[in-house]
């Protein structure tokens, strides 16, 4: 079990690796900038007052953070405490185009090789919903079902789950409805990237 100090403390330093003070990570996920002041800790008459689960998890999606990043600090033990920028990119029904360097939640556990890409396009809803972020790595260890994004020297982008593979072609199966299966040429691929992680 967790302690109210420590669940108020973990908040507290959820804020503090994302750059903000406690009343900024509350405007931030769209609370009352006053939400986890310390007089706000307690009732009038002195007895604990917990933070609502509805503020944890809006401080969580606003810190692109999951409740396990939060246990961590809870725990001490928090997976990363450093903010970092990685390359980005923007996909859209246009096709990609490189944007400034992405700052990601400090939680965020990123690859040397990762980048980051964000969709402004519907086309892969609901499984990747518009405006959701990507963090993806040109990994080579694949497995059944890894979601990947690739992008092919016609300007094509793909989403999907890896099937298997060959000498010369990737076998890719869809994560959306009607979208067929597709077999992709290697040598027609610009990058494979596996998705480690989604910010929605």
């Amino acid at each position: 079990m967790f302690s109210h100090n420590e669940i108020w403390s973990a908040i507290d330093k959820l804020a503090q690796a994302n750059g903000y003070s406690t009343s900024g990570l509350a405007k931030k996920a769209g609370l009352d900038p006053t939400t986890f002041n310390k007089s706000k800790r307690v009732t009038a008459d002195g007895k604990p007052r917990w933070p609502s689960t509805e503020s944890i998890s809006k401080s969580l999606a606003a810190t692109q953070a999951t409740l396990m990043d939060l246990v961590g600090f809870i725990e001490d033990t928090p997976i990363q405490s450093t903010a970092q920028a990685i390359e980005h990119f923007e996909v859209s029904q246009n096709g990609i185009k490189k944007l400034n360097q992405k700052p990601l939640a400090s939680l965020v556990v990123t690859q040397d090789d990762s980048y980051a890409v964000t969709l402004t396009s519907a086309q892969w809803a609901p499984t990747y919903k518009k405006g959701t972020t990507l963090l993806v790595s040109p990994k080579t260890d694949l497995q059944t079902d890894d979601k990947l994004f690739v992008e092919t020297a016609n300007n094509d982008i793909f989403i999907m789950s890896f099937d298997s593979q060959d000498d010369d072609t990737l076998s890719l199966n869809a994560i959306i409805l009607n979208e067929p299966d597709r077999r992709i040429q290697k040598t027609d691929i610009i990058r494979c990237a596996k998705i480690l992680w989604a910010s929605q």
